[in-house]
């Protein structure tokens, strides 16, 4: 198993960033030179790793029209695991009928496959020539767990649960929260039990851990005497289930967290919570925000510039005499800052 960064907590369980999807605005944006210069750098990376049969035109796509199949981008290229997305629709002017491109580069790869590969540090320079500050988008939060996968069960959730080839996903596709869980050990031919579980989280929502939890399998407590007669029938139930050969933990995992915590040491014999806190994920968002020479915690980066160098949200018109005008979307405290600041006219 190849890690770009990771982190091994004491119980010896594995985490790290896997999937990332970063923005990047590019100050002084030609959009035909940005796509030249990833296109060069693309070719030059394939053949500092040995490689030089990488043709732009065959592994491009230029002029899309504004898509959300094309994630609302101008152009995309895509080269040995990276995928990027030059120029970002937005805004349609209903007037003109046309559409604004904003100077954004979106880069989608996994870190743990191609973080530290050639075209992974020459794109780093190029970022930190021609980019300003950027942000993490979307990334999946990996943790690899040395079990079956049998032993990781998710208890009480109500996202919706889907099975693929053994692989179990909670929550629709792309969203945030989304959880997957599935065999690493056999996707990876290892020797040993190995079991990932993946969150896919958006910087800008709130992250939340559902009650993922890993069997130990010890001894079964007996006392039920100390359990209320519901949750003994319950007990019962579910150990004559196992005995029967049924699946116990298709009814378990039906159970809100509460009900399940109060009968587990009797029909599992213990558990442990997979995510206890968030500091490790804290640590590793911040070692690749620092890598990539991004801030993962700032609102967003689709800014422009005005003639006097103070940047402001796309949705603020602001003219040549620095007459700023203000939508219904826009924070109305920022006009108001932006006048302070500089002693401008607004309206709203």
């Amino acid at each position: 198993m190849n890690y770009y960064k990771e982190v091994k907590d004491e119980r010896g369980y594995i985490h790290s960033i896997d999937e990332v999807t970063v923005d990047f605005y590019v100050k002084d944006f030609n959009q035909k030179n940005v796509i030249k210069s990833i296109a060069r750098i693309c070719a030059l990376s394939e053949f500092e790793e040995g490689r030089s049969d990488w043709d732009f035109l065959s592994y491009s796509k230029l002029d899309l029209k504004p898509s959300t199949k094309y994630n609302w981008f101008n152009s995309r290229i895509w080269c040995n695991g990276f995928f990027i997305s030059i120029g970002q629709w937005t805004s349609f002017d209903k007037v003109n009928k046309d559409w604004t491109i904003l100077p954004i580069i979106r880069i989608n790869v996994n870190p743990n496959k191609h973080g530290g590969s050639a075209l992974w540090n020459n794109l780093k320079k190029y970022i930190a020539a021609y980019c300003d500050d950027g942000m993490i988008v979307k990334y999946d939060y990996a943790i690899d767990v040395p079990v079956s996968p049998e032993y990781v069960n998710n208890i009480g959730s109500r996202k919706e649960l889907g099975l693929n080839k053994g692989t179990r996903y909670y929550g629709q596709r792309g969203r945030h929260g989304r959880i997957k869980i599935y065999d690493k050990q056999a996707e990876q031919k290892l020797d040993c039990p190995l079991t990932r579980v993946e969150y896919t989280f958006k910087t800008k929502e709130k992250r939340t851990f559902d009650n993922i939890v890993v069997m130990d399998f010890g001894k079964k407590r007996n006392d039920y005497e100390s359990l209320s007669r519901q949750l003994k029938t319950y007990v019962e139930m579910l150990n004559d289930i196992e005995q029967l050969g049924g699946d116990k933990f298709k009814h378990l995992n039906n159970m809100d967290s509460r009900t399940y915590k109060k009968i587990e040491p009797f029909v599992v014999g213990g558990t442990e919570r997979l995510v206890k806190d968030d500091v490790i994920l804290k640590g590793l968002l911040e070692e690749l925000s620092n890598d990539l020479m991004i801030s993962h915690d700032v609102e967003n980066v689709n800014l422009v510039k005005t003639l006097k160098g103070f940047e402001v949200p796309v949705d603020v018109d602001v003219d040549d005499d620095e007459f700023i005008s203000v939508s219904d979307e826009v924070d109305f405290v920022f006009a108001w800052l932006y006048y302070m600041l500089y002693k401008g006219t607004w309206k709203v």
